[in-house]
């Protein structure tokens, strides 16, 4: 993927906020309760409520379950 990972993460959230769509799966352990969307080599773990999606962080993939 080419192109700047800040805009590309911006339409992946987007996306999924106004479809339901994209390569998201649920945590385990730790991170149980909270979901990962996957955004090229980029995962923002996330909580998608009925109204609202919190963002709890978004790191590249090396980082982010550390």
């Amino acid at each position: 993927m080419t192109g700047n990972p800040a805009i590309r993460i911006l339409q992946a959230l987007t996306r999924y906020s106004e479809t339901g769509e994209g390569d998201i799966r649920p945590l385990t352990g730790e991170g149980y309760g909270y979901s990962r969307l996957r955004v090229g080599e980029y995962r923002v773990i996330l909580n998608a409520g009925s109204q609202e999606i919190t963002i709890l962080r978004i790191r590249h993939r090396s980082d982010v379950y550390r």
